[in-house]
């Protein structure tokens, strides 16, 4: 499911009109008739208004997203070890880096295709750093 499908999906099960949800957000019908269509997608920084004016949660609007974020945060990680060393405890009890989550973030809002490529572009960089 792809984020077009996934907030249509929210949407729909919260009985919204397309009308409805856009004055929720003071937004055109058009625009959010764009976002379910997939021509567009809001800015990164408006997911979570979004969300929250279609009653869910920005989770709710990637639900396949978790196996893609522990992939890029192990990733990230993996990458910048140091920058993360104080913060990985924060994982055991749920949390997030801030800038770990913001990366993420905007990963997620790229198409299938473009985040493939970014992932193995990343994993190659890992890998050419451990045979140095």
């Amino acid at each position: 499911m792809n984020f077009a499908d996934s907030i249509k999906k929210l949407r729909l099960s919260r009985h919204l009109t397309q009308k409805e949800a856009a004055q929720r957000l003071n937004i055109t019908t058009s625009s959010v008739t764009q976002w379910e269509s997939g021509i567009t997608k809001p800015k990164i920084d408006k997911l979570e208004q979004i969300a929250e004016a279609l009653g869910g949660t920005v989770v709710d609007l990637f639900p396949e997203s978790e196996k893609i974020k522990e992939k890029i945060a192990h990733d990230e990680v993996m990458r910048n070890p140091g920058k993360y060393s104080n913060a990985l405890n924060s994982f055991s009890t749920g949390g997030i880096p801030k800038d770990l989550k913001d990366f993420v973030n905007d990963f997620l809002l790229l198409d299938e295709k473009d985040q493939e490529m970014y992932y193995y572009e990343i994993k190659a960089k890992i890998l050419r750093k451990k045979e140095f």
